[in-house]
C-alpha cells in the first residue's frame, strides 16, 4: 500500500479503472499525477530488476520508500552534506555502468553479489554505507557468506574480489576515501584438476553414437575444446567464417582477447565434419552440456573410483563418486593444459593459445603432471627386472 498524499470522496474513486472520476473538480490533474506515479514505480521495479537476480519484496518496498517521491536534486545536496550514501544504490549504478564491458556471466556473478548484500543488510539489521564498510563488516559479510549461506571459500573470495572491485569504482568517483578495503582478503583453499587421459579421450572417440545425435553432437564441441584449449563459450558460438587456411580468430567471449588457434587432428576433422554439413556448433546451454557429458563418459566407461574434496560451511566435505560425476564443460580445457604440459608444450605457449595470463595458473598442473609421471614409471619400470 502506497500513501500517495492525495484524498478525495470515495464516490469519485473509479474502482474498477483505478483513476479518479470526472464528479472530482481536479480529476484530470490528479489522475495524471498518479499515473506519474505508476510510471515512476514501474521504472524503479525494471531497474531492481536489472540488478537484482531474485527480487525481494521488502527490498523494493525499501527502494520505493526512498525514492519515489524524492526530489532527485535535494536527495543528491543532502547526500553530499550527511555523506550518507547506501551500497545498494550505488551498487546498482556500478552494474550498469559495467553491463556494457563484461560478459552476460560476470553480469549473473555481479548480481548475486548484489543479492547477497541485501539479505546481508536484513541478517545484519544495518542500513550499508561507505561509513561502515571497515574490517568489522569484512569479517561480519565473510563469516555469513560462509557460516549462514553455506559457501565453500573459494566462491567467497570471488564474491569478496568482486565487492573490492565495486568499492575501487567507487573511489574512483569520490564516492569514499578510505582505502581500508583493499586490505580484505580470504586465504583460498587449493582445488583438485580434474582431466581426462589420452587413454580416455580414445575411449569417448571410438564411441559408436551414430544412433545417438544428442551425445554425438556434444562429444563433438567437447573434443573440440579437448584439441583446442577454448571454453565452451567459445566453442559453441563458434562461426566458419572466424576460420581460414584451417586457423581460429577468436575473440573470447570472456577478456575480448584475440586468439590465432591452429587447428590439427582431431578438431580438424570435427570442423571439417560440421562445415560439409553447413552446420555450426549446436546451441546446447552449458547446463545441458554437462549432465549430456555425464552421461558420454558414463557410456565411455570413464568410472576410475574418485574423490572430490572441497570446503563448505568452514567444512571439509568429500563426494566419492565415479570419475564421470565430475566430468563437466570446464575438463576440457583443463585436458587440454595438462596434456599440452605431459608432452612437452612449453607454458609461454600453452598460455598464448588458452588466453591465460599467469603462469600461476599452470604450477598446479605442473604438480599433477610430476605426480602421473612418477606413477606411470612405478607401473612400468617397477616390473622390470
Amino acid at each position: 500500500m502506497i500513501d500517495t498524499k492525495i484524498k478525495i470522496k470515495p464516490e469519485n474513486w473509479n474502482f474498477k479503472k483505478q483513476e479518479v472520476k470526472r464528479s472530482e473538480s481536479l480529476y484530470s490533474q490528479i489522475n495524471l499525477h498518479l499515473n506519474q506515479i505508476r510510471d515512476r514505480i514501474t521504472n524503479l521495479y525494471l531497474e531492481y530488476l536489472s540488478v537484482s537476480t531474485q527480487p525481494n519484496k521488502k527490498e523494493f518496498d525499501r527502494i520505493i520508500k526512498n525514492n519515489l517521491f524524492v526530489d532527485n536534486t535535494k536527495k543528491n545536496k543532502k547526500t553530499e552534506n550527511n555523506k550518507k550514501i547506501y551500497i545498494i544504490d550505488t551498487y546498482k549504478q556500478f552494474l550498469n555502468s559495467k553491463s556494457s564491458t563484461i560478459t552476460e556471466s560476470t553480469i549473473k556473478k555481479y548480481k548475486t553479489v548484489y543479492n547477497h548484500l541485501i539479505y546481508f543488510q536484513e541478517y545484519s539489521k544495518m542500513q550499508l554505507t561507505f561509513d561502515n564498510i571497515n574490517i568489522e563488516f569484512f569479517d561480519d559479510f565473510k563469516n555469513y557468506l560462509i557460516k549462514n549461506c553455506n559457501l565453500n571459500i573459494n566462491w567467497v573470495s570471488k564474491i569478496i574480489t568482486i565487492f573490492k572491485s565495486y568499492l575501487n569504482w567507487c573511489y574512483d568517483r569520490d564516492y569514499h576515501k578510505d582505502l581500508a578495503f583493499r586490505k580484505f582478503s580470504i586465504k583460498t583453499e587449493e582445488t583438485e584438476i580434474f582431466f581426462l587421459s589420452s587413454y580416455e579421450l580414445n575411449k569417448i572417440i571410438q564411441l559408436d553414437l551414430k544412433e545417438n545425435q544428442r551425445l554425438e553432437k556434444v562429444r563433438d564441441i567437447f573434443l573440440f575444446q579437448c584439441y583446442t584449449g577454448q571454453r565452451y563459450d567459445d566453442v559453441r558460438n563458434l562461426k566458419f567464417s572466424d576460420i581460414c587456411d584451417n586457423i581460429w580468430t577468436l575473440r573470447t567471449r570472456k577478456t575480448k582477447e584475440i586468439i590465432n588457434i591452429r587447428l590439427f587432428g582431431q578438431a580438424l576433422r570435427i570442423y571439417e565434419k560440421y562445415k560439409l554439413k553447413g552446420d555450426c556448433f549446436p546451441a546446447i546451454s552449458n547446463q545441458k552440456a554437462n549432465t549430456y557429458l555425464k552421461e558420454l563418459c558414463k557410456l565411455a566407461e570413464i568410472d576410475t573410483p574418485t574423490q572430490k574434496v572441497s570446503y563448505i560451511g568452514g567444512k571439509r566435505v568429500e563426494k566419492n563418486a565415479p570419475k564421470y560425476e565430475f566430468i563437466t564443460t570446464h575438463i576440457a580445457r583443463k585436458t587440454f593444459v595438462t596434456l599440452s604440459i605431459e608432452n612437452g608444450i612449453l607454458p609461454d605457449v600453452i598460455m598464448k593459445i588458452t588466453g591465460h595470463k599467469s603462469y600461476d595458473v599452470f604450477k598446479k598442473y605442473e604438480k599433477i603432471t610430476s605426480k602421473l609421471v612418477d606413477k606411470e614409471m612405478a607401473r612400468v619400470w617397477d616390473n622390470i627386472n
